[in-house]
């Protein structure tokens, strides 16, 4: 059994270790708001993994925020499970799922139309290879005539 005076020191240690783990989370957010995302995802995860939802929140939303929407869902499901009651993680994984399916859909239809211009392109280029090659067919027979006529 701790002595008061040992129930003190250990709440304070305990006072101590959540000021710091918050102040750490307000400079990666910091870091994280002004660009600096990769400063910000060092601290939350230097040597440890994150151990708070709101820490794994943060560093979902600096992969979203960096392209990597795979390692922001793992983030977000990881910050749902860590606190059930909290409904902000499943919409951020609903909207992160809505997001990505626009992405595919304007990927396929960028690709479509890259396949269309090409291939109106490549019937521009045998159009016009075909009417060159038909005109001077006709420049052929034209010229033995007009020779003819020279005669």
């Amino acid at each position: 059994m701790e002595t008061p005076g040992q129930e003190a020191r250990s709440a304070t240690a305990e006072a101590l270790l959540r000021f710091f783990e918050e102040l750490r989370l307000a400079r990666a957010t910091e870091l994280a708001q002004s660009g600096r995302w990769l400063e910000a995802e060092a601290l939350l995860t230097n040597s440890r993994e994150p151990e708070s939802a709101r820490e794994m929140d943060l560093l979902a939303r600096i992969a979203a925020q960096t392209r990597r929407y795979e390692r922001a869902g793992i983030w977000w499901t990881a910050a749902h499970q860590k606190d059930p009651a909290n409904g902000d993680y499943p919409k951020c994984i609903e909207a992160l799922a809505k997001d990505l399916k626009k992405k595919v859909w304007i990927q396929k239809g960028l690709m479509g139309t890259c396949l269309a211009l090409t291939a109106i392109l490549a019937a521009l280029i045998c159009s016009l290879l075909w009417s060159r090659a038909r005109a001077a067919k006709g420049v052929e027979k034209v010229k033995p005539s007009m020779r003819e006529r020279g005669k």
